[in-house]
Order: structure tokens, then C-alpha cells, then sequence
């Protein structure tokens, strides 16, 4: 990898031949960072393939001046560059909306989530139906019953025992923390993400 900085040059200005002189490439492996004042302060620009550096640095414009920096350089130059901080501005606009996917998606997720329970069937899971069964076990306890009827996530009845409920409330609040726990990992993985693709790879799914 190459390093090079160079400064925006306006030539033959208030002529007819007037131009300014710009590093041009749309080649792969190539970064050019503006500066926020191109005129003033230097812009920078990295060149992945070090063969092929010199040819393409021969191939701008003289008055452009461009000098060959170290890493350390580059990086001081290029965070506080224009391109930079706009890169940056969409990078998190891009996660924001990223984080408001996965807001939405786990909302629903904890609110419609089933569980399978053993001995039970399928149970309707989310921090609602954690309330219900909280609730259940209570005044099932309260009754002296030894069973009951609990309606599972296909709207049928089973006859279930004490033990039977608070395997239901076990199993809803283990997948609610799993939800989080992926949640989480998720939210990490946003946290760190340096590029659009990176972010764009993140799936949001429960």
C-alpha cells in the first residue's frame, strides 16, 4: 500500500484555460480523501497495489505535487478530511436505520414468539404472556387444584399441573433471553462495522 498527499490546485485562474487540477482515477484499490479546504490543506490518497503506484501517480497532473507519506500521516490526514467525515455522517445514518430494524423486529419477535414446551406443545411466548403465566401460577397455587386447562399457541387446551406451568414460565423467559442475547450480538456487530458493505451484511433475524 501506498501513500501519497497533495493539494487541489486552481491553474491559469480568471482564464480562458482555466481548470483545476484534481487526482483522477476510478480505478479499484484507490482512495482519494479530500480535504475540507482543497486549496488550503492537503488531501490524501492510498494506492493498494504498489506495482502499479508510480504509473498511476505519472499519470496526474504536475501541479498537484504529490508527496509519498507514511501510514501515520495518511491517517491524520484522511480522518480529518471532508470525504472522511462525510463517509463517516452516512456510515451512521446507514446504522440508524439498520437499529431501527432490528428495534421493529425484535419488538415483534418478543411480542409473537412461540416456544415449545415438553409435555405441552407450542406456547405463546413475549413478555406479555411471561405476565399471564406469572399470574396463572399464582392463583393455580391459591385453588389447590391439581390440574387446569391452559390454552396453547394453536388456541387448543391441554390439562396441565403446577410443574407443567412453571415449565412454561421457564421456557418463556429462556427465550426471551436468547431473543437479547441476539439482540445483542447484533447491536455489537453494527457497533464495530467500519463499511457500507459490512453494515449492509449484518442480518437482522430472530
Amino acid at each position: 500500500m501506498k501513500y501519497y498527499k497533495f493539494k487541489v490546485a486552481k491553474i491559469n485562474a480568471g482564464t480562458p484555460s482555466h481548470y483545476i487540477a484534481r487526482f483522477e482515477s476510478a480505478g479499484q484499490g484507490i482512495e482519494v480523501f479530500e480535504a475540507e479546504n482543497t486549496f488550503q490543506d492537503f488531501s490524501v490518497v492510498s494506492i493498494a497495489n504498489d506495482d502499479k503506484a508510480s504509473e498511476i501517480i505519472n499519470a496526474q497532473d504536475s501541479n498537484l505535487e504529490l508527496v509519498e507519506i507514511e501510514l501515520d500521516e495518511f491517517t491524520t490526514l484522511k480522518e480529518s478530511s471532508y470525504t472522511y467525515k462525510r463517509i463517516q455522517e452516512n456510515l451512521q445514518a446507514l446504522k440508524a436505520v439498520k437499529l431501527q430494524e432490528l428495534s421493529e423486529a425484535f419488538k415483534e419477535v418478543t411480542t409473537k414468539t412461540k416456544v415449545t414446551v415438553s409435555g405441552v406443545g407450542i406456547v405463546d411466548g413475549g413478555r406479555s404472556n411471561l405476565q399471564d403465566i406469572s399470574g396463572i401460577i399464582e392463583t393455580f397455587e391459591e385453588s389447590g387444584q391439581e390440574t387446569m386447562l391452559f390454552r396453547i399457541a394453536d388456541n387448543s387446551f391441554v390439562s396441565v399441573n403446577a410443574e407443567q406451568l412453571k415449565a412454561i414460565k421457564k421456557a418463556i423467559i429462556l427465550k426471551g433471553q436468547e431473543l437479547y442475547q441476539k439482540k445483542w450480538e447484533i447491536e455489537a456487530k453494527l457497533a464495530t462495522a467500519k463499511t457500507f458493505d459490512e453494515i449492509r451484511a449484518i442480518k437482522v433475524e430472530f
